[in-house]
């Protein structure tokens, strides 16, 4: 299992991907940038291990 996180401007090509995420923004923000994002899955990822153990 991997995670790739895309650049802000052009991301990851669909010929690249195996499976896309979304990350809610509530509060009217537009977009994060690749290290906010990152940071964001890697925390839910680690959450989810946490209380799976």
């Amino acid at each position: 299992c991997g995670l790739v996180i895309g650049n802000e401007a052009e991301g990851i090509r669909d010929d690249q991907l195996g499976q896309a995420v979304s990350i809610p923004m509530p509060g009217g923000a537009e977009s994060l940038n690749a290290a906010q994002a990152a940071t964001v899955l890697l925390v839910e990822a680690v959450r989810r291990k946490l209380t799976n153990d």
